[in-house]
C-alpha cells in the first residue's frame, strides 16, 4: 500500500505544474497560490472536522443512491462531468437470469440449480461463487421438470 500511496504522490508532484498552464487555458480563475490538494494534511483535516461536524449535528446517515459509472474508464462519473459534454443518454441496461447448477448435495435433488439474476451479463464467466443473504426466503420451485432454487418473494414473477 505505501508503494501505491508513494507512487500516486510522486505522480502528483510530478503534474503540478502543468496544471497552472492547463487552468489558464481554459479561463478558469484558480488561486494556485494557495491551492488545495486532497493529499495534503491540512485538506484532509478539514474535511475530517466537516465530516465531525455533521454527524454531531446528525446530518450524516447510511443509505444508497445510484451513481454515474463510466464502463470506458471504470470510474463514477459526477453530474458535472456528466453536464460537460452533454453525452449522457439513457440506455437500457441487460439484464439476465443465470441457472447456476448446485454440486450433488443430500439436501436438494440432484440437478438442482440456482437462479441468479445479473445486470452485468459480462462477468458471468469469471464468478466462482454465489452469494445468499440469510434474512431473505428462498423456494424450491420445480419448473419444466427442473428443480430451481429462487427468492421466494420473486418466484412468482420469476416463473409467470
Amino acid at each position: 500500500m505505501k508503494e501505491f500511496i508513494d507512487g500516486c504522490y510522486e505522480y502528483t508532484q510530478s503534474t503540478s505544474a502543468e496544471w497552472d498552464w492547463y487552468i489558464d487555458k481554459i479561463g478558469r480563475w484558480v488561486d494556485m497560490d494557495r491551492a488545495y490538494r486532497t493529499m495534503d494534511q491540512d485538506y484532509m483535516e478539514s474535511v475530517m472536522w466537516v465530516f465531525k461536524r455533521l454527524w454531531d449535528q446528525e446530518l450524516i446517515y447510511e443509505g444508497k443512491r445510484v451513481s454515474l459509472y463510466s464502463w470506458k474508464l471504470g470510474t463514477p462519473i459526477s453530474n458535472f462531468e456528466v453536464a460537460m459534454d452533454d453525452t449522457y443518454q439513457e440506455v437500457n441496461d441487460p439484464a439476465i437470469t443465470v441457472k447456476f447448477r448446485l454440486e450433488k448435495n443430500e439436501k436438494f435433488p440432484e440437478g438442482t440449480q440456482v437462479l441468479a439474476w445479473t445486470t452485468t451479463p459480462w462477468t458471468i464467466p469469471a464468478n466462482m461463487a454465489l452469494a445468499v443473504r440469510n434474512n431473505i426466503e428462498y423456494a424450491l420451485v420445480t419448473y419444466s421438470g427442473e428443480y430451481m432454487i429462487v427468492a421466494k418473494n420473486r418466484a412468482e414473477s420469476v416463473f409467470k
